[in-house]
């Protein structure tokens, strides 16, 4: 409902992802009504270091942490925007931290324009990334940015989803009965069956 909410006020495809290794996973997305969209079916793996959401889960780790992950990456271009280098990426990954988002300037798909944030725990790790993109002859980078706001707002709701659904489910752990003791003192499989003779 969240993502459906999204999308129908900014007129874009939403998506949901986590980061899987290298990769970026598309989790679920709710697509634009308009006939002309960008086909990403749920599921779809993309690159970290040529996608706003993949570029939202670089920005989100520890500096040694992103060294390493930056080391292991395929730099792969995959249009002629594409970054390859490491040094590139981490400069702009400093700059989406303080900004707030990540963009994607047709790196991925030429004619494609995406901006992601991230939502988070309460221990500040990113748990997933919400994104916006859309096809260059409706919206480009400049226009997904004025969405800002509302994909920040949606970000804080699913948050707020995950942190109700945490609450619940410690309830719900916390109020079970301890399971008995499978041999109990008196029982106990160690003690003999009978006084020895």
């Amino acid at each position: 409902m969240v993502l459906k909410s999204l999308a129908e006020n900014v007129g874009e495809t939403c998506n949901l992802a986590v980061a899987d290794r290298f990769n970026i996973v598309c989790l679920d997305r709710v697509k634009t009504h308009w006939p002309l969209g960008i086909q990403l079916p749920i599921g779809t793996k993309v690159p970290l270091h040529c996608t706003a959401s993949g570029k939202m889960y670089l920005s989100s780790l520890w500096i040694d942490k992103l060294g390493r992950l930056l080391k292991a990456l395929d730099f792969a271009p995959q249009t002629k925007r594409s970054m390859t280098e490491p040094d590139v990426l981490q400069k702009e990954l400093t700059l989406s931290r303080e900004r707030g988002y990540t963009a994607d300037n047709q790196e991925f798909l030429d004619g494609m324009a995406a901006i992601a944030v991230g939502d988070y725990d309460d221990q500040e790790r990113l748990l997933t990334t919400l994104s916006i993109h859309a096809p260059m002859q409706r919206q480009d980078i400049d226009d997904l940015v004025k969405n800002f706001d509302l994909l920040q707002e949606a970000a804080r709701r699913l948050e707020i989803l995950a942190q109700s659904w945490r609450a619940m489910i410690s309830r719900r752990a916390s109020s079970r009965p301890k399971p008995r003791d499978p041999f109990p003192t008196s029982l106990s499989p160690l003690a003999p069956s009978h006084p020895p003779a």
